[in-house]
């Protein structure tokens, strides 16, 4: 099985390619001038892609993850979606109720008071939304 890592790796080297592909048929339509805004986005992902850091300077024209939702039902964690999954944050659920848990899948956490306690932790891929996230954080009427 693929680490987070990796697949978000992965998904920012598709993503790399498709803004490149997409600027160069935007500088084709404009008659040759490519737009450095497109190849800033494409080169940021690349940059996400091969495990660099990410070039601060230029971040802020990148998109940014605005939205993001866990999706539980039954009271397990379903999905975690967002608007910008290619650029959301790592998600991780940390579940202290760890009864009927081998030893080797639980960690130790360090807690603000600083001793330990034991939990399963377990990573989640951010999927694209398939909900209108909008609705979602609309306020209550």
């Amino acid at each position: 099985m693929a680490s987070v890592m990796t697949i978000r790796r992965r998904d920012a080297a598709f993503r790399a390619s498709q803004l490149l592909v997409e600027a160069y048929r935007r500088g084709e339509a404009r008659g040759g001038s490519i737009d450095w805004e497109d190849l800033d986005e494409a080169y940021q992902a690349a940059l996400q892609a091969s495990g660099a850091a990410v070039d601060q300077a230029h971040a802020s024209s990148v998109k940014h993850c605005a939205l993001l939702a866990v999706v539980l039902e039954g009271g397990i964690v379903q999905a975690v979606i967002a608007d910008q999954p290619e650029v959301a944050p790592d998600v991780a659920v940390v579940d202290y109720d760890t009864d009927g848990y081998e030893p080797n899948e639980l960690r130790h956490i360090t807690q603000s008071d600083g001793s330990q306690s034991i939990a399963l932790v377990i990573e989640h891929y951010v999927e694209p939304a398939g909900i209108n996230l909008d609705e979602v954080f609309q306020e209550s009427e």
